[in-house]
């Protein structure tokens, strides 16, 4: 458990925040100060506050984003599901959102930052008859560490680990997902300080329940 995060995470992640920052707009990159405006040499603080305040910035990022989205899912899509599934058409995410809320916030996370993650979560045993699989989904900030190798004469994914949000947790205490392939695809989930597996159950599978949404050069 000593190593979290995949070795380009933190240069990627410096990226996240820049783009959200400016996705974000005016008020969010003023708010930053010099971090996005240096403060000229000679220049006093409160003269330097009137120069931030008095700027602008233009939200060229925003609205190219909204209208890329809008162009996207401008006429409804055409789902056609199984009737064992046909309660996620209105359900889909873990947090009750339906098909078209998650494929609106796909398009805009992969258009912006470039990833998205989402990972299908199978009913447990005891659940109700009829019940629906679940999607989780996982902003770019939130894939930590991942590894792919081949196996069988495929590229596959062989190890991931998500950050996942836990409200139950006390604050600064993190819960993470991790999936490994060994060889079929298990999952364990672990809290911070220090760092111990939940008891938690996952089916195991013979394909990952991953699907990693993102921009290929």
């Amino acid at each position: 458990m000593t190593k979290i995060n995949h070795r380009t995470y933190q240069e990627q992640r410096q990226a996240y925040d820049k783009i959200r920052d400016v996705i974000a707009g005016e008020d969010r990159l003023k708010n930053a100060g010099s971090q996005y405006l240096p403060q000229p040499e000679g220049m006093t603080s409160t003269q330097y506050n009137r120069y931030v305040q008095g700027s602008s910035f233009y939200a060229v990022a925003e609205r190219t984003l909204r209208g890329m989205v809008g162009s996207v899912t401008r006429n409804a899509p055409i789902l056609e599901l199984p009737d064992r599934i046909a309660s996620m058409r209105d359900a889909a995410t873990f947090e009750g959102h339906s098909l078209d809320v998650l494929l609106e916030d796909t398009l805009r996370e992969v258009l912006s930052i470039g990833r998205y993650a989402m990972v299908l979560d199978y009913p447990t045993e005891g659940a109700a008859p009829g019940s629906a699989p679940f999607i989780s989904t996982f902003n770019a900030e939130s894939i930590l560490d991942w590894k792919e190798e081949l196996v069988g004469g495929r590229q596959k994914l062989t190890r991931l680990r998500l950050h996942e949000d836990n409200d139950d947790l006390d604050d600064g205490v993190e819960q993470h997902l991790l999936l490994t392939l060994e060889p079929a695809y298990i999952g364990s989930r672990f809290s911070e300080a220090p760092w111990v597996e939940m008891p938690q159950q996952f089916q195991i599978l013979a394909e990952s329940p991953l699907l990693d949404a993102e921009i290929k050069n």
